[in-house]
């Protein structure tokens, strides 16, 4: 019954590993390409820097804290976890999108 258990619960953390390096992925897409279409396109949608930069923020958060639910059980701990991960990656994804295109 234990290795049952155990089978479960790692594979229940391999598919929150997977989901958290989904969206760190889209994340980083994604303020790629808009900042891409802002500095070299011209893209009207990307005009705002909210569009550009809060938008995915945003989304990428509450990905992090619903994909955190399961994991980790403090509210305040997941609001933690979820705004660190945000954090590293959007750094990430300016550091990539900066270094490309400029500031």
């Amino acid at each position: 019954m234990r290795l049952h258990r155990a089978t479960k619960l790692a594979t229940q953390y391999a598919a929150v590993a997977a989901g958290l390096a989904a969206v760190e992925l889209f994340h980083c897409v994604a303020i790629f390409t808009l900042y891409r279409g802002r500095a070299i396109s011209h893209w009207s949608i990307s005009d705002s820097d909210v569009v550009v930069f809060v938008v995915p923020t945003l989304v990428a958060f509450v990905a992090y804290f619903g994909l955190l639910v399961g994991l980790v059980t403090h509210k305040g701990a997941r609001l933690g976890c979820a705004a660190l991960l945000t954090l590293q990656s959007g750094w990430v994804s300016l550091f990539f999108s900066f270094n490309t295109y400029g500031t």
